[in-house]
């Protein structure tokens, strides 16, 4: 799956790991939309798939 498709998951987790693209839309809509920015939990951005295991 893509980014965009998980990112409806970020209510239900403590950290949400996307690309920088993605971080920025899920942020930007955070700071418009501050209930929605509410449920979410903290937002990384990881450009490689091994530094999700960091």
């Amino acid at each position: 799956m893509h980014d965009p498709h998980l990112a409806i998951l970020a209510a239900y987790g403590d950290v949400l790991s996307l690309d920088r693209r993605t971080s920025e839309d899920l942020l930007c809509v955070r700071r418009k939309e501050p209930v929605i920015g509410a449920l979410i939990g903290e937002v990384r951005n990881v450009s490689v798939i091994e530094a999700l295991l960091n």
